[in-house]
């Protein structure tokens, strides 16, 4: 599925939120204007997996260590 999100010409930035993680997305930007749409700056990227969270370590020694 596609979405389509209109900013105004003086923002320089946005953020895509509701993305999933280890998915790739292709993002088009394009200039509008009354003479109509440029060409699209087309950029892919790949989301990442979150990282684990409340890691502890319930044994370290020397030589090892259990989580």
């Amino acid at each position: 599925p596609s979405k389509t999100k209109t900013v105004g010409p003086d923002q320089t930035e946005m953020t895509i939120e509701g993305l999933q993680p280890t998915v790739e997305y292709v993002v088009s930007v394009y200039a509008q204007n009354q003479n109509g749409e440029s060409q699209p700056l087309v950029q892919t990227a790949v989301t990442t997996i979150p990282a684990p969270t409340n890691l502890k370590f319930t044994q370290v020694t020397p030589t090892s260590l259990t989580a």
